[in-house]
């Protein structure tokens, strides 16, 4: 799944948007892959050799996974905001193949952050082909976030007591000065 987005490669100072020769992801108009120092000069270290992806204002990128074992796994991936354009929000889907949504959260970056981890727990409950996804929720100003190191891992089967008839999602509550994260499911009012 071209995790650390390596594929295609670009020189240090490029990037582009919608590349279409990744084969493995989707994009939108407003996102795409950059070199470490490609997009305008404002990116930041990323923990890969050296490409990310970004989403600029409502951008979006999607991947297909073929899940064969039910239970629960971990996705995690890494975020940082771009120096320039202001704070950035984001939220990240896992579909079903029939569009049923799994989980979705929402995660934000701040402008001038470096890379920081994420991580959410899921639970599938059905063999099959599903959709991970992010895309930008907010616009203007330049607003980017910048993704790398997605991970995709298998933590153990539901026991008797856990099965449920229907898909759910856990999450895993992170908040730091440099990202916020929110979940569905955890959502605190004022």
């Amino acid at each position: 799944v071209n995790q650390n987005f390596e594929i295609p490669h670009f020189s240090p100072v490029e990037y582009k948007y919608n590349p279409n020769a990744t084969q493995s992801w989707i994009w939108s108009a407003q996102a795409g892959i950059s070199a470490n120092v490609g997009f305008q000069v404002q990116a930041y270290n990323a923990t890969s050799i050296g490409q990310f992806a970004f989403l600029q204002n409502n951008g979006s990128m999607a991947t297909c996974i073929h899940v064969q074992d039910v239970g629960t796994y971990l996705l995690t991936f890494l975020s940082a905001g771009r120096r320039v354009g202001g704070d950035h929000n984001f939220t990240v889907v896992v579909a079903g193949g029939n569009s049923s949504v799994v989980g979705s959260w929402n995660y934000g970056t701040r402008s001038n952050t470096t890379f920081v981890e994420n991580s959410q727990y899921v639970d599938i409950v059905a063999s099959g082909d599903y959709y991970l996804v992010w895309a930008g929720i907010n616009s203007g100003s330049d607003r980017t976030s910048f993704i790398d190191g997605i991970t995709w891992q298998y933590l153990r089967p539901f026991t008797s007591t856990s099965t449920s008839s229907t898909s759910s999602s856990t999450s895993t509550s992170t908040s730091t000065s440099n990202q916020t994260q929110d979940s569905d499911s955890d959502t605190e009012s004022d």
